[in-house]
């Protein structure tokens, strides 16, 4: 009998045919690679989720939070034009999160989980985050809910992120600026802090 490794499914096939001493030695050293080489792969792409990703096209972190920057911007099924429109988002500074790069092409994901492919013109590196709860507080120090209110925000309002701390966030919107619990926002990973 002839092995060969069969590169789609993973498996080997089994031709009916005599095979030499060389054949076996062949598959008895492939079976040997693939023993050790299992568990290296296997740790370097646990390695891989511990550190974050560097984008190959911008040098820039993946994931990261960028926002749109045009009042209308398509969201493809794929890194083109060529690729039909899956979404058209017709809110400016709405936070999306970067997830993937392809040349001037940024895979992207909304709150609602929805992934697709947004022309890097379209994006912004400015910061905003979209207000996820009913009637929440905008006060005017950080810390204390029962600070002096400067505003309530309805749930999908969009807020310019000017400052976070590991539990308030310094939010502006149309020159109005207060503090806001960080959960009571999307477009910023929980453990990100900036000033």
């Amino acid at each position: 009998m002839r092995y060969a490794y069969h590169p789609d499914h993973g498996l080997f096939r089994f031709r009916a045919r005599s095979a030499g001493v060389l054949s076996w030695v062949a598959l008895l050293v492939f079976a040997l690679t693939m023993i050790v080489a299992a568990p290296l792969a296997l740790a370097s792409s646990v390695a891989s989720l511990t550190k974050q990703d560097i984008g190959r096209y911008s040098g820039l972190p993946l994931p990261r939070f960028v926002s749109i920057k045009t009042s209308k911007a398509n969201m493809r099924i794929g890194p083109g034009e060529e690729y039909a429109v899956k979404w058209v988002y017709q809110r400016r500074n709405l936070p999306v999160e970067i997830i993937g790069e392809y040349d001037l092409w940024r895979q992207v994901r909304d709150r609602d989980g929805d992934e697709g492919w947004i022309h890097t013109a379209l994006l912004d590196g400015r910061r905003y985050g979209l207000v996820v709860h009913n009637r929440v507080v905008l006060t005017e120090k950080a810390g204390n809910t029962k600070n002096k209110v400067v505003a309530i925000v309805e749930s999908g309002v969009v807020l310019r992120l000017l400052a976070c701390s590991p539990r308030w966030c310094r939010v502006e919107a149309q020159e109005v600026k207060g503090w806001i619990k960080r959960e009571h926002l999307w477009g910023l990973f929980d453990d990100e802090i900036f000033d």
